[in-house]
């Protein structure tokens, strides 16, 4: 799959660097970069609401307003996609 690494146990998703986390003007709203922003910011708006153990699969996905097959294809599990918008937010304040 494009995009995508072995690692530990299976694969893993490539993090996205900032500028995946803001789509470009114009694109298409359902491209990988627009559904990565989405997941992100839902991740975001989640853990603000409810902490980390209002996360899930589910409640980003619907949130983000993308199938949970959508969102298993970028992450194995929440801790990966935390792990993973953890790291955007880092790289936009660097």
């Amino acid at each position: 799959m494009k995009g995508r690494h072995k690692g530990r146990g299976g694969t893993t998703s490539r993090h996205p660097s900032y500028r995946q986390l803001k789509p470009h003007p114009g694109s298409a709203g359902n491209s990988t970069e627009h559904q990565l922003a989405r997941i992100h910011a839902a991740t975001i708006d989640l853990v603000a609401e409810g902490g980390h153990e209002a996360l899930s699969a589910l409640a980003i996905s619907r949130a983000a307003g993308v199938s949970r097959r959508t969102f298993y294809d970028h992450f194995r599990d929440k801790d990966d996609c935390s792990l993973a918008t953890y790291d955007v937010i880092v790289r936009a304040m660097v």
